[in-house]
């Protein structure tokens, strides 16, 4: 996979707060937890959504 080191508890806690959300998709979101120094995210075709946890670790608040 193209993903260097999933974080599966945070991966958890991100689809637990995504699912908090009650966003209004035709398609069903996956998130998924990235460990990496990278501040970037993205979402491919098949709504998967990939944070790398540097975006995190750059936000203030």
């Amino acid at each position: 996979m193209f993903f260097s080191s999933d974080d599966s508890a945070k991966t958890n806690t991100l689809n637990l707060f995504a699912k908090e959300l009650k966003l209004r998709n035709t398609k069903k979101l996956h998130f998924k937890m990235d460990d990496s120094d990278i501040a970037d995210a993205f979402v491919l075709p098949d709504a998967n959504v990939v944070i790398y946890s540097g975006v995190i670790e750059s936000m203030k608040n």
